[in-house]
């Protein structure tokens, strides 16, 4: 098999957007388990706060204390929410996951051509392969901003 420069170049490509989306993924992967684990702290503490209030009722620190850790958390829920609604990241997670697979799949797909040794890879697929990827991150793009309008 001839040395293929387009190919390599696509195949380069290839590699250096898998190890951004693969960033970008992990990121938004590691923000939307924290933002889910933090607005559930905060209705617990918020819930047990109000409850144990009312149950330790005045004389006790639940006279002020405990609503006041209430308002405190709920009021941090809220930024919390916004926070979210705002970034989107769980969005983002699963826009980057579909992006990563359609790149492993291109990659695959090369690699598998890549072993029929006996027929060169012709100037037509090259070109074929170098589309679809920019299709992909076309098509990820393209989602990441519908993410962030509206």
């Amino acid at each position: 098999m001839q040395p293929n420069p387009q190919l390599d170049y696509t195949e380069q490509q290839i590699d250096q957007h898998i190890g951004f989306y693969t960033g970008r993924r992990n990121y938004n992967r590691r923000m939307a388990s924290v933002s889910a684990g933090l607005s559930a702290t905060l209705a617990a503490i918020t819930t047990i706060a109000v409850g144990a209030a009312k149950m330790f009722g005045p004389g006790w620190i639940g006279a002020t204390g405990l609503p006041l850790l209430a308002l405190i958390t709920s009021g941090m829920a809220s930024v919390l929410a916004a926070w979210t609604a705002l970034f989107a990241n769980r969005k983002l997670w699963v826009i980057n996951n579909t992006t990563l697979a359609a790149l492993y799949e291109l990659q695959s797909d090369i690699a598998f051509r890549k072993k029929d040794t006996k027929t060169d890879i012709a100037a037509q697929e090259v070109n074929d392969f170098y589309g679809r990827l920019k299709k992909i991150i076309s098509e990820a793009e393209s989602a990441l901003k519908a993410t962030h309008v509206g």
